[in-house]
């Protein structure tokens, strides 16, 4: 017989009972403190101490959900209750009263509600998601330029529009990357690709060589070099097409107009074509220069004026055009960041406009490349702005604090890494003097938005070599997908490639396309892999991943990752406990 009441009323007495926090005197005491971007579990464990009131984050300890969550902190005179109830706020979290303290837990309704904010922002922010309507804007005006009905009145007016006119730099460029999917998906989101031409139709291979011509004799103008013109193209050769080589970034957009690039590249020769946007002022000024030295103007003078134009543009966009700067009150403060724009972590920034402000200020933080901020002397309303526009916040003055809330919170915390993994790369690096070829196979099989920004951003992690699992992702994730013979194979004898199932032979050839390397149309049993190592010297390591195809014994392409102390100094990793010791 079933008591549905009765469950009904154990269910509820065993559920956490959230509210909000009760009247105790202990949380209206005023606290002075700071916390630069640590985790919930690791700033409650502070303010416990300094408040002697306990704090506790997650379900348990292996809540790194909740307890891995950061913060930055600059209290100059918040109560106790205001930070707590602020934490609870821009975290999303809720507090529990507990018999020993009080307990900041993600609720079932909180976790649900991330989940669909995450599911309907496609993992992109409102950012990425403007700069793909951006990238593709951009490719529509571009297709559409050589319909233009006077180009002619181009040359003076918009010297790059009318190159993009009359030139296959416009109308094939934009055809070559709108009629083949992977490179328009990959041009759009701002991602890597990497492909040999052979994976082209003829006409879409016929359109990337007359972008690489018309490249390359521009490059030649304003160079007023006399070389021959490539001859990439001419035989059969090996010729592999790169979309965004490198990352291309929004500050990139904002500061030049650059959309992305097209890297073609053969053997030892590369023809990197920028694509900017067709109203882009740097490439105005580049078009401008351009004409001016098929027009007959000497080198010197358009190198001069060219020089003198980018240099003003850069000038310009180096002040950031934000659409609304707070005035007034404490944003009419005045604070020095630095005497140049370099680059300045979040805590540090919060902390000196809470000092130049007297305001409180708090923030939720998510690990990211740092970027550059203006520098100068500036009020505290450019200060507040620009930290909203570089870091995806919205600020909010709530009593006597500023409040920094991130925009798309769902999309930054699937950056996050769970805490426990880092301290154990962290922990490996400084027992072994650097992480191993173990250590970048387990960092590569995470995510790439946790790749970029998370591990990024950890100094340690990169001075340990860290940079290589980034670098070689996509190889250390094929050999993540081996079996223990198929490893045992690829570090001993020889890993043959016909052996792999199909799956494997796809993420082996999208590695290899890194490296300007290709699998043939045909596998057969003359390609094989291998990975050796060799002790440079006593704290260095050098791995080296060969592929072999069926033309010669020499590789058809070598990787080498390093372990050991180029990535660090004695004193900047020292010697840590066994990985197998920790607690």
């Amino acid at each position: 017989m079933k008591y549905p009441v009765l469950a009904l009323i154990l269910a509820l007495l065993a559920a956490p009972a959230f509210a909000d926090l009760p009247a105790d005197a202990a949380l209206d005491q005023k606290v002075e403190f700071s916390s630069a971007g640590e985790p919930l579990w690791e700033v409650f464990d502070k303010l416990s101490a300094v408040a002697s009131v306990n704090l506790f984050c997650g379900k348990d300890e292996n809540d790194w959900v909740v307890r891995d969550r950061k913060i930055i902190i600059a209290s100059r005179s918040m109560s106790l209750r205001e930070i707590m109830n602020l934490t609870a706020d821009i975290c999303d979290f809720a507090w529990m009263k507990e018999a020993k303290g009080y307990r900041l837990l993600q609720t079932p309704e909180q976790a649900a509600a991330e989940a669909k904010q995450r599911t309907d922002a496609g993992n992109k922010t409102a950012a990425q998601k403007a700069l793909e309507v951006r990238r593709t804007k951009a490719l529509e005006d571009t297709a559409a330029l050589k319909n233009a009905p006077n180009k002619d009145a181009l040359k003076k007016s918009a010297p790059w529009q009318y190159l993009l006119a009359t030139t296959p730099l416009g109308e094939d460029a934009a055809a070559f990357i709108n009629e083949y999917e992977p490179a328009k998906k990959a041009f759009t989101e701002g991602k890597s690709l990497s492909f040999p031409v052979t994976d082209l139709s003829a006409p879409l291979s016929a359109r990337v060589e007359r972008i690489v011509k018309c490249y390359d004799n521009i490059e030649r103008t304003l160079n007023a070099s006399d070389e021959a013109e490539t001859d990439m193209f001419v035989g059969a050769k090996r010729i592999y097409i790169h979309i965004n080589p490198e990352r291309i970034t929004a500050d990139d957009a904002d500061a030049q107009g650059l959309m992305g690039k097209i890297s073609v590249t053969c053997k030892n020769e590369t023809v990197e074509i920028p694509i900017y946007e067709p109203g882009s002022k740097v490439a105005n000024a580049i078009g401008k220069g351009i004409l001016a030295m098929e027009a007959g103007e000497s080198a010197p003078k358009v190198a001069k004026e060219l020089s003198d134009e980018l240099t003003s543009v850069a000038a310009r966009a180096a002040k950031r055009n934000l659409a609304s700067v707070p005035t007034g009150g404490i944003f009419d403060a005045k604070l020095t960041l630095s005497p140049t724009d370099k680059q300045i972590p979040a805590a540090t920034v919060l902390y000196q406009l809470s000092k130049a402000a007297n305001v409180n200020v708090i923030s939720d933080y998510y690990p990211m490349i740092v970027p550059v901020m203006e520098g100068g002397e500036l009020t505290a309303g450019r200060v507040t702005a620009l930290f909203d526009a570089l870091y995806g916040k919205i600020h909010e003055i709530k009593g006597a604090t500023l409040v920094f809330k991130s925009t798309d919170r769902a999309v930054k915390r699937a950056w996050e890494v769970p805490g426990v993994w880092m301290n154990y790369w962290l922990s490996n690096g400084r027992y072994n003097g650097g992480l191993g070829i173990g250590d970048f196979i387990q960092i590569a099989g995470l995510r790439d938005e946790q790749l970029d920004n998370t591990v990024a951003s950890d100094i340690d992690l990169m001075r340990m070599g860290a940079g290589e699992a980034i670098k070689n992702r996509n190889l250390l994730r094929f050999m993540l997908n081996l079996n223990d013979e198929e490893m045992k194979a690829l570090c001993n004898l020889k890993l043959a490639v016909n052996k792999l199932d199909k799956d494997k032979i796809e993420l082996l050839r999208r590695a290899l396309a890194d490296y300007d390397a290709m699998l043939p149309a045909e596998i057969t049993d003359k390609e094989y892999a291998l990975l050796t190592s060799e002790n440079i010297n006593n704290d260095t390591i050098k791995y080296i991943f060969a592929y072999h195809d069926m033309t010669g014994e020499k590789p058809a392409a070598t990787v080498e990752m390093i372990q050991g102390i180029a990535f660090k100094t004695k004193d900047e990793v020292p010697e840590g406990i066994k990985p197998e010791n920790r607690n």
